[in-house]
């Protein structure tokens, strides 16, 4: 069985610097594919892709307070923290005006901007 047959039958885009091995595995980035092997005879073998049923689920973030972030401004930062817990956020997070933060959005997560103990900025995620 030569390189070239199964770069046209399986659509393998390299080998290994020309020469023919005994064993070819591939799979695709884009989707969950089979991979095949090449068995001792010489002929292909695809191995079955894994179940819809074996793959884990997508997990369903919690709920998030229904409260509006700019209660908070003009409160002191530990009044504001603790009263955002109480109220159901998991994370509240203190930041000094200008720090330097990641941008994605956290459900759950109550954002201050604190400048001289008080809060002047409050936003989710």
């Amino acid at each position: 069985m030569t390189i070239e047959y199964l770069r046209k039958a399986y659509g393998i885009a390299r080998s290994c610097d020309g020469c023919e091995p005994k064993r070819v595995s591939w799979s695709c980035d884009r989707s969950v594919t089979g991979v095949i092997h090449i068995s001792r005879s010489g002929f292909p073998e695809r191995r079955p892709r894994p179940s819809v049923a074996g793959m884990a689920t997508i997990p369903t973030p919690p709920a998030e307070p229904q409260d509006s972030p700019d209660g908070y401004v003009g409160l002191e930062s530990d009044r504001a923290e603790r009263l955002a817990r109480e109220r159901g956020w998991s994370t509240v997070r203190s930041l000094a005006p200008g720090t330097i933060i990641t941008m994605e959005y956290r459900v759950g997560r109550l954002n201050f901007e604190v400048r001289e103990g008080r809060v002047t900025r409050a936003w989710k995620g």
